[in-house]
């Protein structure tokens, strides 16, 4: 039997503390109901989160006290159900990225809310299948395709741990997401954005700084003074998941904006989320755009303009670090289209007696 003490991720910076209690071969989840920072900017939140530490190592001491008095103190709960969703969360835990923890809070707000697993056994091909149809007659069709595979991992994951072998994934049915269109700016919206006021310069530098890298929010807000290499003109990043380590070629236009936070640990202090999008929403009606900023468009954007300059796909690919290349071949159809709209700006010609 053991106690550990884990993290769940919040919004606006934050981790939410909690005890995996492993006793009886099973697995009970206790939420200390206290949270600390990820990444602690001030000497408050450090001080913050070595007090919080401290009360919950003080109580992952008490409880192993009281276990080792009393070994059924904790009843763990049998019921399959309670069983499922802590198989989730377990598989939640082994992901890294913020984006991904979320991803699954939402495939088991869909599990719940479908009302057709009760339990580990109510996993069927029947089941998936109806989950698929619950899926696309809830929320959008690709939408459905990121949390039905969500699910199918989740599946794969309870059969590594021997439970569902008789479930085929190969007899079950697919979910097809479609086209969408991918927003992104010209080079003459984003010199308007740069001379129109935002009314967060940090999210202003930020996000003109990701159309100039294509780096995501998520790497750009935790982007430090020690990612940067000026020697060799790079950024270097290490990937959490698969411990690579991506480079990315340091421009003239770039460094403009790294100099604002030279003598900052962070390179760029962002709000949460939510704020951002606040603030871009309100800096574009500034601007007179009427598109809807996001950090993606601004990727979306780094993307399109180098293809107008004739940059190969592969370099491309490698720069927006995609695993697959087909994902970077998304963009090519917006070159078409602007070549379309290129072609019917010239004159009709028309021919007398024809």
């Amino acid at each position: 039997m053991s106690i550990k003490l884990r993290y769940k991720e919040l919004k606006d910076n934050r981790k939410s503390l909690y005890l995996d209690i492993y006793i009886h071969k099973k697995h009970q989840y206790k939420f200390l109901k206290c949270h600390i920072f990820s990444l602690p900017r001030t000497k408050e939140e450090r001080k913050h989160n070595r007090e919080v530490l401290a009360f919950a190592n003080a109580k992952i001491a008490e409880l192993n006290v009281e276990l080792f008095n009393n070994s059924d103190i904790f009843q763990v709960q049998t019921t399959s159900q309670q069983s499922l969703l802590s198989f989730i969360l377990e598989l939640k835990n082994t992901k890294t990225s913020t984006e991904s923890k979320s991803s699954f809070s939402s495939l088991e707000h869909h599990i719940k809310r479908s009302l057709l697993f009760n339990s580990i056994e109510d996993i069927t091909i029947e089941s998936i299948n109806k989950f698929v149809q619950y899926l696309l007659n809830t929320i959008a069709p690709n939408s459905a395709k990121t949390y039905y595979t969500l699910f199918l991992q989740f599946v794969r994951f309870l059969k590594s741990k021997k439970y569902l072998k008789n479930i085929d994934l190969n007899i079950v049915r697919k979910i097809q997401g479609v086209e969408t269109k991918r927003t992104y700016l010209s080079e003459n919206e984003i010199v308007l954005l740069s001379k129109s006021h935002c009314v967060n310069e940090n999210v202003k530098k930020a996000f003109l700084f990701s159309c100039l890298c294509g780096l995501r929010f998520s790497d750009i807000n935790q982007l430090q003074t020690n990612n940067i290499d000026y020697e060799n003109n790079h950024i270097v990043l290490r990937n959490k998941k698969t411990s690579s380590i991506q480079y990315i070629p340091l421009t003239e236009s770039m460094k403009v904006f790294l100099n604002y936070a030279s003598n900052n640990e962070f390179l760029f202090t962002l709000p949460d989320i939510s704020n951002v999008e606040r603030n871009l929403e309100k800096w574009a009606k500034v601007a007179g755009i009427k598109k809807k900023l996001t950090f993606h468009v601004a990727r979306h954007t780094f993307a399109t303009l180098l293809l107008t300059k004739n940059v190969d796909i592969y370099t491309i690919s490698k720069l927006l670090n995609h695993k697959d290349l087909k994902t970077t071949q998304i963009y090519a159809s917006i070159i078409d289209e602007k070549k379309t709209n290129a072609l019917n700006t010239l004159p009709i010609i028309t021919i007398p007696n024809i």
